[in-house]
């Protein structure tokens, strides 16, 4: 991945969202907005009311497997999150994330970039580039700038490279990232390489592959899965790594006794336990992810 691509991205919607927020309160240019007053759940309300011509992405989005049944063959990484589950869970992620893999835009400015806060996000990075997944309650944004079609789906620009097509989930990012997204949706292979992650359910949920630049931990096992979930009084901590080894597996070591998790093997994949405190929700996130 292309950290200083996505840095640039980064910076050029970050510009679009302070001179827009201004004038519209979010990022979207062009359009006659009407916010939903329904209390209708994402689920079940209508895509029509969006109000844009074409196609509208239709698809579930309730774990990283759903997600990742979107994603193309060579995603390296990605992470979901819902962010209706856990404040704690959503603030630690939005101050750690977004410094390692930028843009993160759903995190940094989940009440700005529509009328309506993101209730679930995700990013995903693939073939150097990158691209968002926005679960929002569809809104009336009657479009009337030029539009980018694509198989029946239309790009509506948002800033520079950067388009969105609206949907359940709603994407964001660089134009050619979305038409490659569109063709996994459209019946195009996708990725089989983040299997760890299948099954699982945690209110925020990371995964990724080894052997790239700037992977988590040092990167020397084939994959790994981190899923974290707020309870009662305490946050579970689930980490799964596949084939490990070298100075990862020293890594994985300490960060298991840091945090006093439990460490068990399942053949070749490497099974991290615990339970923390809420305050320690950042630094988990922080050591998981440091390359």
């Amino acid at each position: 991945m292309n950290q200083k691509e996505f840095a640039k991205a980064f910076a050029i919607f970050v510009g679009a969202v302070m001179v827009l927020s201004a004038f519209a309160g979010f990022v979207l240019r062009s359009g006659d907005v009407e916010t939903p007053s329904s209390p209708e759940s994402v689920e079940t309300a209508p895509l029509s009311a969006f109000g844009v011509r074409g196609n509208l992405v239709d698809m579930s989005f309730s774990s990283m497997q759903d997600l990742l049944e979107m994603c193309p063959e060579n995603t390296t990484f990605a992470y979901w999150i819902d962010l209706e589950a856990s404040q704690n869970i959503t603030d630690a992620a939005a101050s750690v994330i977004p410094e390692i893999y930028p843009p993160a835009a759903g995190l940094m400015y989940r009440d700005k970039m529509y009328p309506t806060e993101i209730r679930r996000g995700a990013s995903v990075f693939f073939n150097g580039t990158w691209a968002e997944f926005h679960w929002i309650m569809p809104f009336t944004y009657n479009y009337q700038g030029l539009v980018i079609p694509y198989n029946d789906f239309m790009i509506v620009p948002a800033t520079g490279d950067l388009g969105r097509v609206f949907g359940r989930p709603t994407l964001f990012g660089p134009e050619g990232a979305l038409k490659q997204i569109l063709d996994v949706i459209l019946g195009g292979f996708p990725t089989d390489r983040l299997t760890l992650a299948y099954d699982e359910i945690a209110d925020l949920q990371i995964a990724g592959v080894g052997g790239i630049e700037n992977a988590p931990l040092g990167g020397e096992y084939e994959e790994f899965y981190a899923g974290i979930t707020q309870r009662e009084n305490d946050v579970y901590v689930r980490c799964r790594f596949l084939s490990p080894a070298g100075n990862t597996l020293t890594r994985i070591q300490a960060f298991a006794s840091k945090y006093n998790m439990s460490i068990s093997r399942d053949g070749s994949i490497l099974r991290l336990d615990g339970t923390i405190a809420p305050e320690e929700i950042r630094g988990v996130i922080a050591d998981l992810l440091a390359p």
